[in-house]
């Protein structure tokens, strides 16, 4: 099976995900355990927009090894396009915790460094995709039951920016998100404060929020 797994990750490096999908399927029909394996194909899925396909084996990925938590976090998006939003707001916030033990540490060596910047990076785009699980819930409500009911959703988007703001690790998408927000909720100085913070992180990269 590895050198079944090996040669789908030639294949999608080389942009063939066909080929890769269907070595990946022969891995996983020797090995149905595979959670590497049940990651990757999740991966192609979710390129094709194949979102309850990709969600299938995400939580295979998780359910084999709870402890992988890019599949985690990938099982979140996933959900998120299924406008699953309380599934997927639950594996965004499922990720962050088990994310948290491991930022502000340094790692002994080159491998637990890299592991560990790749989960700092990870943690920012779980708290990003988290609000907008909450904005992208709120909207809908809005939309189907009125403002009164879509304000705990939005309240809750900005619960998720300001956790990450206390976490240090808010980037220009994060107050981006949180700009929106604000503009949903008429608090509009806060939300010119929101971009302009954007801004000062990432200069010009609110400008396409302002005309959102």
């Amino acid at each position: 099976t590895k050198i079944r797994y090996l040669l789908g990750r030639v294949y999608e490096f080389s942009s063939d995900a066909m080929k890769a999908e269907q070595e990946y399927k022969r891995v996983l029909h020797l090995d149905p355990k595979n959670a590497k394996t049940h990651f990757q194909l999740g991966g192609i899925y979710l390129q094709w927009k194949k979102y309850p396909s990709a969600s299938k084996h995400y939580e295979q990925a998780a359910k084999v090894k709870p402890d992988y938590i890019k599949a985690v976090y990938q099982l979140g998006l996933a959900y998120s396009k299924q406008k699953r939003f309380d599934a997927a707001a639950a594996q965004f916030n499922k990720a962050i915790t088990k994310i948290k033990p491991f930022i502000g540490k340094t790692g002994k060596d080159a491998k637990q460094k890299r592991r560990i910047a790749e989960l700092s990076a990870l943690i920012v785009e779980a708290y990003n995709n988290l609000a907008y699980a909450y904005h992208d819930k709120a909207e809908k409500a809005r939309l189907e039951l009125g403002d009164d009911q879509a304000a705990p959703h939005y309240s809750s988007a900005v619960s998720a920016v300001e956790r990450a703001k206390t976490d240090s690790v808010a980037n220009e998408q994060t107050y981006n998100i949180l700009g929106l927000v604000y503009q949903k909720q008429k608090k509009f100085q806060e939300a010119i404060n929101a971009f302009d913070q954007a801004a000062k992180i990432k200069p010009y990269f609110s400008i396409a929020s302002y005309n959102k």
